[in-house]
């Protein structure tokens, strides 16, 4: 039997953008159809850039922030519920939620269950520590901040949501800087379903020997499976 170069599932795709407009769903659906993708994680973009800014992407504007928004969440939810899709499968995710300022987390899944009751089944990609928005005043998360995650992380847990989580390992200075971050929520949540997107990497770590991530892959999974 053989099989082609293309994936049957989409685990990580934007459907918004960080600004500007988006791709039509059902042109952007029909390119799953057409690719032989079949499943795919439905996400938006939580932290968005303010809509009076001209700039469309957060790299080429530093010094504009990026925050938390619910906005790309909503658009995705409209759009799936008035289309229903069969195929591609599609699992419609929450990506508004701040890691920083977690008392908006609860109140903010009850509102999703109110307007949108059984449509979100993924949550993330959220930013533990993304370098990239630094600039556009994203701090990385807190030790502290992780301990206090327990609320929400039952919710994920006891619905079956995996939560996609962007942390940087670290950059080419210091390549393993934050690296305590993401291990810190892997023994306190070990239950939970978690996608460690990138694996860690990112454009400010490219001189890490890959023997080295591999073995640091490997150690992770045997030790929180």
């Amino acid at each position: 039997m053989r099989e082609p170069y293309t994936s049957q599932v989409d685990s990580h795709l934007h459907f918004r953008p960080f600004g500007g407009p988006a791709i039509g769903f059902e042109e952007l659906t029909g390119y799953l159809r057409k690719s032989g993708v079949r499943h795919a994680s439905m996400y938006g973009i939580g932290q968005m850039l303010p809509v009076n800014s001209p700039c469309t992407y957060y790299l080429d504007c530093p010094g504009t922030p990026v925050v938390p928004s619910m906005k790309n969440d909503f658009a995705n939810a409209e759009n799936y519920v008035e289309t229903k899709p069969k195929d591609p499968e599609l699992a419609v995710s929450m990506t508004f939620m701040d890691l920083n300022h977690l008392e908006t987390i609860p109140s903010g899944i009850a509102l999703y269950d109110k307007e949108f009751p059984g449509v979100f089944r993924w949550a993330g990609e959220v930013n533990l520590a993304k370098q990239a928005l630094f600039p556009n005043h994203h701090t990385a998360a807190t030790s502290e901040n992780i301990k206090n995650w327990a609320p929400f992380m039952k919710v994920l847990r006891d619905r079956g949501i995996p939560l996609t989580i962007h942390s940087d390992l670290g950059n080419n200075a210091e390549q393993t800087k934050y690296l305590h971050l993401m291990e810190q929520t892997l023994r306190l949540y070990p239950e939970n379903k978690i996608v460690w997107a990138h694996m860690g990497l990112s454009k400010e770590l490219t001189a890490m020997d890959p023997d080295r991530h591999i073995g640091m892959m490997k150690r992770l999974l045997g030790k929180y499976p």
